[in-house]
């Protein structure tokens, strides 16, 4: 009953979301049309200039984000992505992912035979990973890392900081929709993150105390377990 209640919140979350993002795109065009307009000026100082570029990639990066929901709201399942390598989507998504957050460099590691297996994700199991990324350099943005493991049956993901960890009574709260340990939290990246990965045939672990300090989220995915993640022949 619990997890039930606790989907339908989710799922009723993600479609306020969905509408949220079509609205963005008036915004976010005009503001684009302004920054185009100011670096044209030929006299803006150098560390302005660069601002203005900064600007611009990050709006470019929006308008992406925002089409990407639009294109794939009726049926974001794997069917419809594209069937790449494990260790290329791995990558595409990191980056993709440092695009948004031009201030970190995560430390990464991937672990696996290669080619790896071909593989087509769903965008929410993408944006799962994207969530738990962002957590991770929102704790400390300059120790990120992000260390990758795979077979031929099983994706292994963690993702690890060194921001201040998570109490032990806290742990499985986190998960919970709404609840956040930090003070601007919305208490949704994490809720959201797990019923993706549940939803793909995979589970998710919070270990609060990392040694040395911090804490990891490690995800365990089969490799096709289902249409979330589908290894293709």
């Amino acid at each position: 009953m619990k997890a039930a209640l606790r989907n339908e919140r989710v799922v009723a979350l993600g479609n306020l979301a969905a509408g949220a993002a079509h609205e963005l795109g008036t915004p976010l065009a005009t503001m684009a049309v302004l920054a185009g307009e100011l670096a044209q000026h030929r006299d803006l100082p150098a560390d302005a200039r660069a601002d203005i570029d900064l600007m611009r990639t990050q709006l470019d990066e929006c308008k992406r984000i925002i089409t990407r929901f639009a294109a794939r709201a009726g049926n974001p399942r794997a069917e419809d992505a594209e069937a790449i390598a494990l260790e290329q989507w791995i990558e595409r998504l990191i980056d993709r992912w440092c695009v948004q957050r031009p201030s970190v460099a995560p430390r990464v590691e991937l672990r696996g035979n290669r080619p790896g297996p071909r593989i087509a994700a769903d965008a929410t199991l993408e944006q799962a990973l994207l969530n738990l990324f962002n957590n991770a350099a929102d704790a400390s943005p300059s120790e990120v890392a992000i260390d990758a493991r795979w077979a031929a049956e099983e994706l292994q993901v963690e993702v690890l900081d060194r921001g201040p960890g998570i109490a032990p009574e806290h742990r499985e709260r986190v998960f919970v929709p709404f609840f956040s340990t930090k003070a601007s939290g919305t208490g949704l990246g994490l809720a959201l993150a797990r019923k993706f990965i549940e939803e793909a045939g995979g589970t998710i672990r919070c270990d609060g105390d990392r040694f040395g300090g911090g804490c990891s989220f490690c995800i365990v995915l089969p490799a096709a377990s289902n249409a979330a993640v589908e290894v293709v022949s």
